[in-house]
């Protein structure tokens, strides 16, 4: 290996326990750090400094027209609209092989690559999304009125459906039997564009922002971006994590932000020695035991996280 690969820590390439340090001590690292991180915005962040959605620096004008032109849009949509055909036709008629791009599309470049997008650009999969430009479409041929649907949907709803999406997701990539195969993927992604269609003649175009766990995924991602949108509709920078600030309690977004790091913690737990031994020893079906244990870690996550929250909210007595 020689020139400016030397320079280049190799990723992936070991385990854990190849870490140039004992694994105790980068837990125990990791443990001050954290612990470390919580004293000083304790002590140190006691009043509010973010403005959320009313903060940010604007950058220049242009920018801001160039993004919300109306050309700049439909190029997006049909781009989205003509990689989503082409991903349709390997997922239907394409060989059941690994080497269908089908398989690295859905795992890799969605899942994966809607982080950095979504990091650079804002929630995309708004503009990306097939279903939604199909949707948009009809009205416009119907000269339908796309927000409105035959059904009003309930304030109560929030980005509940899309929780649940995305604990089918992170079920069909990390559970699911033979996931790497075409009949597995059809009938995951048969059952989505049926929830989101359907839904989205009843109750209009919300029905995306609340069902789309892509959506909602990328929503998330946008907001650790340090660019946003301001209230007055300018394009703007802002401090690293002030748009977290700037992100709507919804109903369900807990439970969204729960499925999201518990299948996360579960992806890491599933391939550990312990797990894996133990699973394969008893009775059960893999399946059935890893669909338990990510409820499980969804569940955790969700409670400690719904506790911690009461227990800091203004009055508490803890």
């Amino acid at each position: 290996m020689t020139g400016p690969a030397r320079l280049l820590p190799l990723h992936g390439l070991g385990s854990r326990q190849d870490l140039p340090i004992g694994f105790g001590y980068a837990l125990a690292g990791a443990a001050v750090a954290i612990g470390a991180s919580f004293v000083i915005l304790a002590l140190a962040w006691r009043a509010p400094k973010y403005r959320g959605n009313a903060s940010g620096r604007a950058l220049p004008g242009g920018v801001t027209r160039t993004l919300d032109a109306a050309w700049l849009r439909w190029l997006v949509r049909l781009a989205g609209l003509v990689f989503a055909g082409y991903v349709a036709m390997a997922l239907l008629f394409g060989v059941d092989r690994l080497t269908n791009p089908v398989f690295g599309v859905v795992y890799v470049l969605v899942w994966v690559g809607l982080v950095p997008i979504s990091l650079l650009f804002g929630p995309v999969w708004r503009t990306l999304s097939p279903l939604r430009t199909l949707h948009l479409m009809f009205c416009r041929a119907a000269r339908l009125d796309p927000s409105h649907g035959v059904l009003r949907l309930p304030a109560g709803v929030g980005v509940w459906p899309a929780a649940v999406g995305l604990f089918a997701f992170t079920w069909l990539e990390l559970v699911a039997p033979d996931r790497a195969s075409l009949p597995v993927l059809q009938a995951w992604f048969a059952v989505y564009v049926a929830v989101l269609a359907i839904g989205g003649m009843l109750f209009g175009d919300r029905w995306f922002a609340a069902a789309d766990p892509f959506e909602a995924y990328a929503m998330l991602m946008s907001r650790l971006s340090p660019l946003g949108r301001r209230t007055d509709g300018a394009i703007v920078v802002r401090r690293p994590l002030e748009n977290l600030d700037g992100l709507a309690p919804r109903p369900g977004l807990v439970a969204l932000v729960s499925a999201l790091l518990g299948s996360t913690a579960y992806d890491g737990f599933s391939n550990s020695g312990v797990w894996i031994g133990w699973a394969q020893n008893t009775d059960y079906s893999m399946t059935l035991l890893g669909t338990l244990a990510l409820a499980a870690f969804v569940v955790f996550v969700f409670s400690t996280y719904s506790t911690a929250t009461l227990c800091s909210a203004p009055g508490s007595s803890a």
